[in-house]
This record gives C-alpha cells, structure tokens and sequence, in this order.
C-alpha cells in the first residue's frame, strides 16, 4: 500500500485553496442570511488616473430550507471612485450603477477607494 507524503499533502492543499488564503474582509451584513466579504488582496487599479478599483466579492447565504446547504458565489465588482458608481464585471455587458442602499455600496467604496 502507498502512503502519501504527508508534506506533499500540505503543499498541495496549500496551492490549491488560494482562495481560502485571500485576505477576505466581511462587511456589515444587511441580511441575517447573507455573510458578504471582499478580498483586499486582489484590489487592482484601473482606468484614468487609476481612479477605477476593481475587487472580488465573495457571498454566501445559507438557505432556510436546507440549514446545511450554502450558496457561495465570487464575482468581480468595480467601482468608480470619483462617480461613486459600481459595475459587476461579471455581467455579460456590465452597467454602471449608482451604489445600493448595501455593504456594497457606501461601504465598500470607502474600505478599497482613497480618501481625499
């Protein structure tokens, strides 16, 4: 019988849950069901005078129905700091729009965007 290498494994694991190492933020949960973060690492500028910021945003809601099942989905979010506007760049012709009345409005926008 092989046995695996248990150094091996953790380095393995390690490559493969990038996104569990992210440096996930929560935000202020509007919902008692929804659990929202954004990734701070992966906040890239973007646009002229770099005035775009661009961000993962991780979701996960746990159902009423199935209290073991969770939905979890990550799209990418941006946001235009100086318009106070935001976009999901996931959509298949994003629109800008202006911020929800949500964490991800106001909220994030002041955590990923400079002030002054």
């Amino acid at each position: 019988m092989n046995h695996i290498n248990p150094w091996l494994l953790s380095a393995t694991l390690l490559v493969c849950s990038s996104a569990a190492l992210a440096n996930w933020h929560p935000l202020t949960s509007h919902a008692s069901a929804e659990k929202i973060e954004i990734d701070m690492d992966s906040i890239k500028q973007s646009g002229p005078m770099a005035i775009y910021r661009q961000v993962q945003v991780r979701s996960q809601v746990a159902h009423a129905k199935d209290k073991d099942g969770e939905t979890l989905t990550t799209q990418l979010y941006e946001y235009d700091c100086m318009g106070s506007k935001m976009r999901i760049l996931d959509k298949p012709e994003p629109q800008w729009q202006e911020l929800p009345e949500h964490p991800l409005g106001q909220e994030t926008l002041q955590l990923i965007c400079p002030s002054g």
